[in-house]
């Protein structure tokens, strides 16, 4: 019979994104804090929490295989937030609630 119009169906597709987002979200900053780190955790922790940028990237980031930007990131968190458990885990959050809606528009772009 009648096709959906597209400004209706678009807008089902953004509330659905915006509640899976807010989901994603919940589930992910959560009790950010209720655990200790575990071992991971700890030597990012270890790795950027040098008294200066430059010793976090010769001392914690070059003799590790891993690329520096996520210690420079968790070295300015320590700065400027503080070295607790939801503080250290907080970018990694947002990171993840953020795939969330890269993987929307790579699906989206890929399947229309």
């Amino acid at each position: 019979m009648g096709e959906v119009p597209s400004i209706i169906k678009n807008r089902v597709h953004m509330f659905l994104l915006v509640l899976v987002l807010a989901a994603g979200a919940a589930f992910r900053f959560y009790g950010l804090g209720i655990q200790s780190l575990w071992n991971d955790e700890l030597s990012s922790w270890s790795q950027s929490s040098y008294g200066s940028l430059a010793e976090v990237i010769n001392k914690g980031a070059r003799p590790d295989v891993h690329p520096p930007g996520y210690h420079i990131l968790l070295y300015f968190v320590e700065r400027y937030v503080g070295d607790s458990e939801a503080a250290l885990r907080f970018p990694s959050a947002v990171a993840g609630v953020f795939s969330i809606l890269v993987i929307f528009l790579l699906g989206r772009r890929l399947y229309s």
